[in-house]
């Protein structure tokens, strides 16, 4: 608003944020990583314009082929029951859902058996609660991608760890 040389200074910071991330934690480089909801019986998957999934592209990741063709260019996509095994495709997976249906999420049949839920490779995001990591990196904006830079990332790398000791929702 007026202040074009301090906005491009901020911008410039976080873009210098994201690399120093990137730098401190190259396990990111080129793994798969996508953002996946499920809202009552209705799964979902995000795509590249999100701002969540754009966080992630940001650190490095991307979506494989298979989810970026089903979602195309638009925020989201469903993920019909008999596409849900796409999610094992994924390095990591971030899942949103209410707060209060976090149980049940990990607790659905087609969750259950992912690969990545059974070796601990999802990060949970849920809407609602005390958590922010949704919020954060769903604004998009310079100061909750910082957040999300500080609390999210770590999370992220503790699922791609390989470790089960390790659980990126404690």
């Amino acid at each position: 608003m007026g202040k074009p040389d301090e906005a491009t200074k901020l911008v410039a910071d976080l873009e210098a944020a994201f690399t120093e991330t990137r730098k401190q934690n190259p396990i990111l480089d080129g793994k798969h990583a996508a953002c996946a909801e499920l809202w009552g019986a209705d799964f979902s998957i995000l795509g590249a314009s999100a701002p969540r999934t754009q966080f992630l592209i940001d650190l490095g990741m991307s979506m494989p082929d298979s989810l970026a063709k089903l979602v195309g260019k638009k925020y989201n996509a469903p993920l019909s029951s008999e596409k849900v095994d796409l999610i094992d495709e994924l390095d990591v997976v971030i899942w949103t859902t209410e707060y209060t249906d976090t149980k049940a999420l990990l607790e659905n049949k087609l969750v259950r058996d992912l690969r990545t839920t059974k070796e601990g490779r999802y990060v949970l995001a849920p809407n609602g609660g005390n958590d922010d990591l949704l919020y954060s990196m769903d604004w998009g904006s310079i100061l909750s991608y910082r957040w999300a830079l500080e609390n999210a990332t770590p999370r992220i790398v503790k699922a791609l760890d390989g470790d089960l000791a390790t659980d990126p929702n404690a």
